[in-house]
């Protein structure tokens, strides 16, 4: 399924059979018609007409469609201060992003606005049962404005389990010691996958630090060239749990631990610790 159209205000939802070829469009005319989810005859998507027929701040609705009978249903419609998008299904259960409180006639408080993830059960599609997941986990805007090829997930949804997006998330090199890898082998591998006698090396997910790092083929405290951003990168109101809260090296120097990290280790007794500030 993907969307097509002459711009982003004449947009289409097409869906096409890869098995037959054959192509359908599940949505047609002008508006905002993006972010399509389906799962077994539920289409969903984020849009609507707009109200100024081009592009600046807008807000949009999450509609629900079954392809099968054609009954459609606005699952949540927008108006200038509350906006619905990111829409995801499985089986009978949808979520969606929600933006409440917002202003788009307001550049304050429209921009990089808080969401919540909010969902429905539309086992009766005429009679939907509302609930809310989680309340101010994320900011982004209402609509992908500024980038209008940003349609990218947000939240996502597999039989009862939900997961999305929120603030405190790394998108940098978390600096592991070593990725997980396929090695060996005598015969040649097939595309993505290993030679059939390849053999999987774990790999080594600790932190590098230029601080202190567990070894655990020595079984001591080391130091790397590197700092992994998750080191006191993890949830501020969480305890340290089994991680070292100081450690005084030979020579005096000690690290001194203020926050959880993140990652395999977090919690643990291997956490790594950051180099003493000021160097």
């Amino acid at each position: 399924m993907y969307v097509t159209g002459q711009n982003f205000l004449l947009r289409q939802i097409v869906c096409k059979d890869l098995n037959t070829g054959e192509t359908q469009m599940l949505r047609g005319g002008s508006g905002l018609n993006m972010q399509p989810k389906i799962d077994g005859d539920l289409l969903l998507w984020s849009g609507g007409a707009t109200f100024t027929g081009r592009l600046m701040p807008e807000c949009t609705s999450v509609f629900i469609r079954n392809v099968a009978t054609s009954v459609q249903q606005v699952l949540r419609a927008r108006s200038d201060t509350s906006s619905f998008s990111h829409p995801a299904v499985s089986g009978n259960k949808v979520v969606w992003v929600q933006h409440a409180g917002i202003d788009k006639n307001n550049p304050e408080k429209w921009y990089n606005m808080p969401y919540d993830i909010c969902g429905a059960d539309v086992s009766d599609l005429k009679k939907p049962k509302y609930f809310t997941i989680a309340t101010g986990v994320g900011r982004c805007d209402p609509f992908p404005l500024s980038n209008l090829a940003s349609e990218g997930d947000i939240v996502s949804i597999g039989d009862d389990m939900v997961v999305w997006e929120g603030d405190g998330n790394i998108q940098a090199d978390p600096c592991f010691v070593s990725l997980g890898r396929w090695v060996g082998g005598d015969s040649a591998p097939s595309g993505d996958q290993p030679a059939p006698d390849a053999v999987w090396w774990v790999g080594d997910y600790h932190l590098q630090s230029e601080g202190l790092r567990w070894d655990s083929r020595t079984n001591s405290w080391v130091s790397d060239a590197a700092t992994s951003p998750c080191i006191d990168a993890g949830d501020p109101a969480s305890p340290l749990l089994d991680e070292p809260v100081k450690i005084e090296q030979p020579g005096g120097q000690e690290y001194v631990n203020v926050r959880i990290d993140m990652g395999a280790y977090g919690g643990t007794a291997e956490a790594s610790l950051a180099p003493p500030a000021g160097g």
